[in-house]
């Protein structure tokens, strides 16, 4: 360790010492089965800790989604990260597995070293330089070996994750360890490769295609489990039955499918846990160790255990085993589970209650049904979901009377008792219905406010502003904080994001304290939104930091603090605030200092004459604005240029980048004709890819020269200097015009054409850059 180093942690530790700590964690969404799981156990640990925690939720670095509910402009959310500063936060977790899984291990090391010198763990995947806390590599092996040794199976596929992706080819070679130790050779057939989500269906249905006779098939995670079984459902598979099933993580996926799914368990919530722990290590002592997360199978009836073991099981087990392979099968995260009362009660419960029958002991009724009532009396909210808990004790049931097969009167103790439970259960759940469909609509009711409160109040942006966190003090938001840059800032998917300066807080709510703040103490440094005097100072906290944008502008960001269970809320406010400002800009700025009929009349004829993707003139208010410049008395005699033009090689840019990428080009090249200005007094676009242009002139030819070289150096200078990976450029055709008053421009269009097919002659074939001239994408 250098001294350097040492002296920059000494003087952090010395900071630490003074305030509280405040720790950042990067991950991909909030609303998938995993991320909710990590969180869970960072916000525990945070929580233990005494110290802040900031969630920065964007999407997986240059992600492709397949999934139709992932928007074309998800990318916004990436913006998240450039939030990070070793002056707001002491340290950073970065869930490398989930952020950079679409990225090569160089790529994601570049974007971790972007934070030094700033205290950074990674969680799933180790990087050189940095500490990390993972799951065991070979914990894959517990699942195929499980169908191997237990349903001797020889016929197993695999669906892995992405390729390149280090958990995914770990988890693969786990897979073909194993079936080498097994003496099962190796077939790369029956190997394909999903994308970690659920939308696997097409990769499953081309491993079924080549392989109809498969006895398994293993998955990389969960997820990829739901689209399996949507495929083995079309083809009428009984899973559990006429193939084996198996996943990894034992997220909520697992016991939210039908039949319930085999997996590996790998305890995320410990993991989101464990890394908030060694991160605070590192920020205070300079250190800490990287960290392996134990694994172990769970079996449930994707592949179930066979009559025989349950037999087994029951017969020759304790009490304390039979009630924790109960909970174990149905319940992912146990420990956290029976550290609350009421789970760790039933779990007691029922451990005596196999002690009991186990032992041929008779079953005290009464008393268990008295402990029943007095548990759902003394509890307000049950920690895990209602129809888990329902499942654990119906299969606890269904072994009791294995048990008391030949003891009669425990036998019908055992139903009785079961049931008594879950009569309380069904009527808990009636009521925590009612009170979560009743809050549900009050709080959609306050969210849909937003955007009629910022509307009604458009013409006071500080009140308008302010309305926002009114409605969000009366939902479940602790505190809430809302940011805006001076005007919104476009970014495009392939350019990169140059962070504004400063952003300005216009209103803020900490519990019952509403807060307007002023004009002259709104602007905050960049770096400071999540470190200033409007935060609580005498309590730690939870924030979720949210990008505001709507398609390519971004206007600024949305803080808030709420709890766990609420996270979802959070995408249902986001949109409604970005919709609302989105809205009263416009409002603002349309009306200035007309009157309402005024600028209601003005706004249609704008839209009516205008193209929505480029701005300009659409083709009927081009030649309406041109033709009334050529036939107006002031211009007989005189000279005017017409421009036609047309955006080389749009197919191709569609086809290689998208209609994004075609629609940018459309939109330079509209940059490259307004270049001209003010030599142009009209510009249009005309067609699909043409454009046009009109300007009367003293001397038209030099006009039209001059204008010509002007579009083409416009072009040259762009297509140099942008990180676009492809060329944007017109072909340009020029007619000059003498002015006699009366006529139609659309009279000389054919002559600009002719220019216009000669132009085109020369064009620019070359379309993609070659590599070295653009920036990666």
């Amino acid at each position: 360790m250098t001294s350097g180093v040492l002296d920059r942690r000494q003087g952090r530790a010395i900071m630490t010492e003074k305030k509280r700590l405040q720790i950042g964690l990067m991950i991909h969404h909030l609303e998938n089965e995993y991320a909710s799981e990590i969180l869970k156990g960072a916000i525990v640990a945070a929580e233990e800790l005494d110290i802040n925690l900031i969630l920065l939720p964007g999407r997986g670095i240059n992600a492709v989604e397949d999934d139709e509910k992932y928007s074309i402009y998800d990318y916004q959310y990436n913006v998240i990260y450039n939030y990070v500063s070793e002056r707001n936060l002491d340290g950073l977790l970065v869930s490398a597995g989930t952020v950079g899984s679409y990225i090569s291990r160089e790529e994601m090391a570049q974007f971790l070293h972007s934070y030094d010198p700033l205290p950074l763990l990674t969680m799933e995947v180790e990087f050189p330089g940095y500490p990390c806390i993972r799951f065991n590599t070979n914990a894959m092996k517990l699942a195929v070996e499980h169908l191997i040794h237990h349903h001797g199976c020889r016929k197993i596929g695999f669906v892995s994750g992405p390729m390149g992706n280090q958990d995914a080819m770990e988890r693969l070679q786990c897979y073909r360890a194993v079936l080498e130790e097994n003496h099962i050779p190796y077939d790369c057939t029956k190997v394909v490769y999903g994308n970690f989500s659920e939308t696997s269906e097409e990769v499953v249905r081309n491993l079924l295609d080549l392989h109809p006779d498969l006895e398994a098939i293993c998955f990389a995670n969960d997820k990829m489990c739901i689209g399996g079984y949507e495929v083995f459902k079309e083809r009428k598979m009984r899973v559990g039955e006429d193939i084996l099933v198996t996943g990894f993580d034992d997220s909520e996926v697992a016991t939210s499918l039908k039949p319930m799914l085999t997996t590996v368990r790998t305890n995320i919530s410990s993991m989101g846990y464990q890394s908030v722990q060694a991160l605070v290590e590192l920020i205070r002592t300079g250190e800490t160790r990287s960290r392996t997360l134990d694994a172990r199978l769970i079996v449930r009836e994707s592949c179930d255990l066979t009559e025989e073991q349950i037999q087994n099981l029951t017969d020759h087990c304790a009490a304390e085993e039979i009630v924790g392979m109960i909970f174990n099968k149905y319940i992912g995260d146990l420990e956290s589970a029976t550290k609350t009362r009421f789970i760790w009660r039933v779990w007691e419960l029922l451990k005596k209650e196999f002690q009991a029958v186990c032992s041929h002991e008779p079953l005290p009724l009464a008393e268990y049904q008295k402990e029943i009532s007095e548990m759902f009396d003394q509890t307000d909210v049950i920690p895990i979901q209602v129809p888990l808990l329902k499942k654990v004790v119906t299969y606890a049931k269904e072994l009791a009377v294995q048990i008391c097969r030949e003891q009669p009167e425990n036998l019908l103790a055992a139903e009785r008792l079961h049931e008594f439970f879950l009569d309380n259960l069904l009527d808990y759940s009636m009521q925590q219905q009612y009170l979560l469909r009743t809050n549900l609509v009050y709080s959609n009711f306050l969210i849909s406010n937003i955007n009629k409160d910022m509307m009604i109040n458009s013409n006071d942006e500080e009140k308008s502003f302010f309305s926002i966190v009114k409605n969000l003090y009366r939902v479940n938001f602790k505190s809430s904080y809302i940011y805006v840059f001076h005007s919104p800032v476009v970014h495009y998917q392939y350019e990169q994001w140059i962070m504004p300066e400063n952003l300005y807080l216009k209103s803020y709510h900490i519990g019952q304290k509403l807060q307007r703040v002023e004009p002259p103490e709104q602007q905050i440094s960049i770096y400071s939104c999540i470190a200033n005097r409007y935060m609580p100072q005498d309590r730690r906290y939870t924030f979720v930091m949210v990008p505001l944008f709507s398609n390519e502008e971004q206007y600024g960001l949305f803080i808030c603090e709420l709890d766990y269970n609420h996270f979802s809320q959070i995408y249902s406010v986001a949109p409604q605030i970005c919709s609302a400002i989105k809205m009263t800009r416009l409002v603002k700025e349309l009306e200035g200092n007309l009157e309402e009929a005024r600028f209601a009349n003005s706004r249609l004829k704008l839209i009516s004459d205008s193209d929505e993707l480029t701005g300009v003139y659409n083709r009927r208010g081009f030649y309406r604005a041109a033709n009334a410049m050529l036939s107006s008395q002031e211009s007989a005699g005189k000279g005017g240029v017409l421009i036609l033009a047309d955006l080389d090689n749009l197919k191709i840019i569609n086809d290689t980048f998208g209609h994004d990428g075609g629609d940018h080009a459309l939109k330079t090249c509209v940059q490259y004709l307004s270049s001209a200005t003010p030599l142009l007094d009209a510009i249009g676009r005309v067609g699909g890819d043409e454009f046009a242009g009109f300007v009367m002139a003293d001397d038209p030819e030099t006009a039209g020269k001059q204008i010509y070289d002007s579009i083409k150096k416009a072009a040259q200078q762009y297509n140099a200097t942008s990180a676009i990976p492809y060329n944007i450029t017109l072909s340009v055709g020029v007619y000059t015009v003498t002015c006699q008053g009366g006529e139609q421009l659309q009279n000389y269009v054919k002559y600009a054409d002719q220019k216009l097919y000669q132009d085109k002659k020369n064009k620019n074939r070359i379309v993609i850059k070659p590599q070295n001239d653009s920036m990666p994408v």
